[in-house]
């Protein structure tokens, strides 16, 4: 769309009370006129200018805002409000000393809790503190941790959980995840049999009820099938996971030019069976050869390439062409109208012969 000289006069205008030519272009379509982008009235205006010798005035640029000498009268950062809530607070839960940073951060940010405050604070209650907790803060590297050590009943249930049902256990404020990991690096390798031995089980066994739950545990079955049901969820059917004998193996020269010869022509069970590994293990690795990954790829595709080849001209014999076949056929007429002709003379004969043989 052509370019009015009323637009262009107001564009000028716009230009030299200091707005940008996003502000410009935005103003303009609003007020009705058509729509630009900002580098069109940009380089519209550049180009008349230069052309019609017109000055437009730069907009002078907003004055850069001073820096503040004074450091210490800047807000807390949220570092150090953190720092000043775990020494207030050194027995508290980690909901309170939450709350307690979240109005420290509310109080720097309305510049009532400065730098200079926080750091005061923070000397003055290190000081206050025993040297013992603040080692212990620096060794766990969390200020809100509290802390997590298993303790010597804990581990008793998880032992003779283990011992007599071959399950996880439900402990209060461990998840499964903690209590599987407890079990695989500490309790299992050889030194559940270290601690029963030195420990009095009898006595370490006799903890609250409510130490185990009666519920079921998270990640089994029957915890999944409860979920499901009270969520009005589908349930999925418990398939039997398969074991592979090859799926850690590495792959052999001999085992990739086979994959890539017959990895077409099987089907999934035929491919596990086969390799002695998963599907998708199977169809990765000629995936990947087909990519180049390895640096044998490209040999290992050509020679399968060749063994295929050499297959399928076994199997299928050439077709002859058409001009073969209607002279085979006409071979195949001629050859019956002989064999027709000597079938008649031989009858001939035979009846001539047996004619002789009655006179």
């Amino acid at each position: 769309m052509k370019w009015k000289s009323e637009e262009i006069a107001l564009a000028i205008k716009k230009r030299e009370e200091g707005k940008t030519w996003g502000t410009i272009a935005f103003e303009m379509y609003a007020e009705g006129h058509p729509k630009r982008s900002e580098s069109n009235y940009s380089s519209t205006i550049a180009r008349l200018s230069k052309k019609y010798d017109l000055k437009v005035k730069k907009p002078e640029p907003s004055p850069k805002p001073q820096k503040k000498v004074v450091w210490t009268e800047d807000p807390a950062t949220r570092r150090q409000c953190k720092y000043v809530a775990s020494l207030s607070l050194p027995e508290g839960t980690r909901k309170e000393k939450e709350t307690l940073l979240d109005e420290l951060m509310v109080a720097a940010r309305n510049g009532q809790f400065t730098k200079k405050l926080a750091g005061d604070m923070i000397n003055m209650l290190s000081k206050e503190k025993p040297k013992k907790a603040i080692q212990d803060d620096i060794r766990r590297g969390n200020n809100f941790a509290s802390s997590s050590r298993w303790t010597p009943e804990e581990d008793a249930i998880l032992i003779e959980w283990k011992k007599k049902r071959n399950d996880w256990p439900m402990i209060e404020n461990r998840t499964q995840k903690a209590v599987t990991s407890r079990w695989n690096r500490v309790l299992r390798q050889n030194q559940a049999q270290d601690y029963i031995a030195n420990n009095d089980m009898g006595h370490l066994l006799e903890v609250e009820k409510h130490l185990l739950a009666d519920e079921p545990r998270q990640g089994t079955r029957e915890h999944y099938e409860n979920e499901h049901k009270k969520e009005n969820k589908p349930i999925t059917l418990n398939f039997v996971t398969s074991s592979y004998p090859n799926t850690q193996k590495p792959w052999s020269e001999e085992e990739s030019l086979d994959v890539l010869v017959y990895f077409h022509h099987l089907n999934i069970d035929e491919a596990r069976e086969r390799y002695g590994r998963p599907y998708w293990v199977i169809a990765k690795h000629v995936e990947k050869h087909f990519d180049f990954v390895y640096s044998n790829s490209e040999d290992l595709i050509m020679r399968a390439t060749e063994i295929t080849n050499s297959v399928i001209d076994e199997v299928h014999e050439k077709k002859p062409s058409r001009s073969e076949r209607r002279k085979a056929r006409k071979a195949a007429k001629k050859q019956a109208k002989i064999d027709k002709k000597i079938a008649k003379a031989e009858k001939k004969l035979n009846k001539l012969k047996g004619d002789e043989d009655g006179i």
